[in-house]
């Protein structure tokens, strides 16, 4: 069990996305969403995270993975996949089913 809070700057965000990196090179054809309450701050924040995480352990961009902006995907020569997800609560959705299971 990971646990993590406390107030800005603690490294709540690194240690989330230093588990999804890991654990995406780790397991083959697996899937993680990677998710905030809108996908602007989710791309000026955590995803910068994310890109940091992987350039500090020596993944290089279309080398050993690729980032579709457009699709909003990160997809590792595994196969292994990132999501990225709004939270943002919709009408047309009361039961967040935009999640999956």
């Amino acid at each position: 069990m990971i646990l993590a809070g406390g107030s800005a700057g603690g490294g709540k965000s690194y240690l989330l996305c230093m588990w999804i990196a890991t654990s995406a090179i780790r397991f083959n054809d697996t899937r993680y969403v990677l998710a905030r309450k809108t996908l602007k701050i989710l791309k000026e924040t955590t995803l910068v995270t994310f890109f940091k995480v992987l350039k500090e352990i020596g993944l290089e961009e279309n080398v050993n993975y690729s980032y579709d902006a457009i699709n909003g995907t990160i997809k590792f020569w595994n196969d292994s996949i990132v999501i990225l997800k709004e939270l943002t609560a919709s009408p047309t959705d009361p039961e967040w089913s935009s999640l999956g299971g």
